[in-house]
């Protein structure tokens, strides 16, 4: 029997809930269930429970708008003036008008792809970039599309870039005398091929008046004083060149000559104007009758 008034020895060994406690906790899972999803079980409990309250709502809806005011309205974020580089053509008051903002303006409201998409649809444009300078500028690039002629079409007159894309309308021939006209049949359609034929006249450009599209197959050049230059179907530009060397060498368009025909170009024929017909048959009557006596 144990001595009386001496003390029981505590188990150091753990109870069974305990041990079983012990060992739960050990599990990942378990560690990852209190340390994460509790914590964010409950926060999510508060936010709703906060959500659903109209006042709070109403108040943070509050707050966060007047945060993103105070950012928005920032002096150093506001546009300040715009800067158009690029116009040649283009009139600057219509890429303005394109882009209607009322300055200053803030950069970070700003949606620029929406801008940039805007410009490019005129007809006139090619490509626009458009940016947000850091000393509140707003860029914007622009590269046209270079008329090359005028287009008479149905009664109306449209400029033309080099691949036969529609430029601008234009009210009367006088307002750009400095560009060739096409006409004639299928003319809108072989824009491309007119161009070639504008871009190699050389010296000839001066004299350029248009370019006229026969049977929706072939063009003459048509020079000032009349003349015309007929250009065959096939090669066209080649012909042009040899009109050129031969004018370069005799000096062909300085002369009376209405029609210089390239159709076939192994054998150019050139029409006189009837006074100089008149002149030539003087002439040779002139020869016969000095050989006769």
């Amino acid at each position: 029997m144990p001595a009386l008034g001496r003390r029981r020895r505590k188990d150091p060994a753990p109870s069974l809930w305990r041990y079983r406690l012990e060992r739960l906790f050990m599990r990942r899972w378990v560690r990852f269930g209190l340390r994460i999803v509790v914590p964010a079980a409950l926060c999510l409990g508060l936010l709703a429970s906060l959500a659903a309250d109209p006042a709070v709502r109403a108040k943070l809806a509050e707050t966060i708008q007047a945060t993103r005011d105070a950012v928005v309205t920032r002096p150093e974020l506001q546009i300040t003036r715009i800067e158009i580089s690029g116009l040649q053509e283009l009139p600057e008051a219509l890429v303005r008008e394109v882009v209607p903002l009322h300055l200053p303006a803030p950069a970070l409201t700003l949606d620029l792809d929406r801008l940039r998409h805007r410009l490019e649809g005129l007809d006139a444009v090619v490509s626009a970039t458009v940016r947000a300078e850091a000393d509140g500028t707003l860029s914007i690039a622009i590269v046209e599309r270079m008329p090359v002629a005028i287009w008479r079409h149905a009664g109306r007159l449209t400029l033309i870039d080099r691949d036969g894309i529609g430029v601008a309308k234009l009210a009367s021939r006088r307002d750009r005398p400095d560009l060739p006209l096409l006409v004639g049949e299928g003319a809108g359609d072989a824009v491309p091929e007119a161009a070639r034929i504008l871009a190699a006249t050389g010296p000839l450009t001066p004299r350029v008046r248009g370019l006229v599209r026969l049977g929706a197959r072939r063009w003459d050049l048509v020079l000032d004083r009349g003349q015309r230059i007929l250009l065959p179907e096939e090669a066209p530009v080649a012909a042009l060149r040899h009109v050129i060397a031969l004018h370069h060498a005799e000096e062909i368009l300085d002369r009376d000559i209405l029609h210089v025909d390239m159709r076939m170009p192994a054998t150019p024929v050139l029409r006189l104007s009837d006074h100089a017909r008149r002149e030539l048959l003087r002439i040779r009557r002139q020869d016969v009758a000095g050989q006769e006596t």
